[in-house]
């Protein structure tokens, strides 16, 4: 971890664990917003993070926006802060002028539905192909008609049409694909931030409380399923850290094959596919409690079960994944699978490091 990541991860979490609590989770459901932590988050610069310096930002790379990203979902941050940090480096990589406000990403479609906090945000951001190749389109939604939704957690899933919305247009060198990856690659990692701690309240939940006079956390079945809630967090912060740290080391190519879609496409998968499990054995472990309104694990539970369809769910990036391997052939698939050379030559690691 980088000395700016470090510094990142540690104000992030000193920030959440003072403003993020039940009142605040509370009045996000309620009111559908919570503006002094969104207007914390701005001075803080935490949706910068991904901005130069030049420009008034952090200037950090994709694997210090991973430590911000991923205690978002730790934490279970009622904000738009993923999606504006990657809308923001999006403006700036086709020199666009920032805007202000929460930012969201949606795909290119007339009509799109169930957009990430539209309601809250000033623009949304997506790509298209034209005839000179892909462009970033920034539709402004300040006079956008909505149907208002939400998801599982009670997050705005807004739907709206992108027809006569003011927009301004540039041309970007990403593939006309890249939203779909970017927000597969969010989610990735704020489930893993959720699987961390879903891990912790249930640790916590076993080592206090007591059946048959002893401890839950001395019972060997509680024990397994604690052993595997672990194992599960490690392999999704491990999967999801590599994506970002491949989009630092080689990012969007013309070939999906070699450049960070599949290390993308590999930590979605396993994102939506551990939800029920990590989901499920934390409410066993807690039992009937967990499933009251009054216990704060619900928060997390419901904010991953919305989160792993997002962006792709797991059977379509398994299939995506299994285009690829077909294409590429049994020698092909394994060396994407074992080819971790691109991300070490940042870190300087080998192989036995790893």
């Amino acid at each position: 971890m980088s000395e700016l990541a470090s510094a990142l991860k540690d104000s992030v979490v000193r920030v959440f664990q003072e403003e993020v609590d039940r009142d605040c989770l509370h009045a996000q459901e309620a009111t559908g917003w919570v503006s002094h932590l969104w207007d914390l988050t701005e001075e803080l610069g935490l949706t910068q993070v991904l901005v130069s310096e030049a420009s008034g930002g952090v200037g950090g790379d994709w694997a210090d926006a991973y430590e911000v990203i991923r205690e978002c979902g730790r934490f279970g941050v009622p904000l738009p802060i993923p999606e504006t940090l990657v809308g923001r480096w999006l403006l700036e990589r086709c020199e666009m002028e920032q805007v202000q406000g929460p930012l969201t990403l949606v795909r290119d479609e007339p009509v799109v539905h169930r957009v990430p906090w539209a309601r809250n945000a000033s623009a949304a951001c997506f790509t298209r192909v034209t005839g000179s190749g892909t462009e970033l389109v920034v539709a402004e939604l300040a006079d956008a008609r909505m149907e208002l939704g939400t998801n599982l957690a009670n997050e705005p899933r807004d739907s709206f049409s992108l027809n006569e919305l003011p927009v301004r247009c540039a041309p970007i060198a990403l593939p006309s694909d890249a939203i779909l990856y970017l927000g597969a690659m969010l989610r990735s990692a704020q489930i893993s931030g959720v699987a961390v701690e879903l891990l912790e309240l249930a640790i916590q939940h076993a080592d206090e409380r007591s059946q048959f006079g002893r401890s839950l956390i001395k019972f060997q079945v509680i024990q397994h399923n604690l052993a595997r809630l672990a194992s599960a967090a490690a392999s999704l912060d491990a999967v999801s850290r590599m994506a970002f740290e491949i989009m630092d080391t080689v990012g969007f190519t013309d070939d999906p094959c070699s450049d960070a879609r599949f290390a993308i496409a590999a930590a979605k998968c396993r994102a939506s596919d551990c939800v029920d499990m990590i989901c499920s054995i934390s409410h066993q472990v807690h039992g009937a409690i967990s499933f009251t309104y009054e216990h704060n694990m619900h928060f997390f539970t419901r904010r991953a079960w919305s989160w792993r369809s997002e962006f792709g769910s797991g059977s379509h990036w398994a299939e995506r994944l299994g285009k690829i391997a077909l294409n590429q052939g049994g020698d092909g698939t394994w060396e994407l699978v074992t080819g971790l050379d691109k991300a070490d030559q940042k870190f300087g690691l080998t192989q036995v490091d790893r």
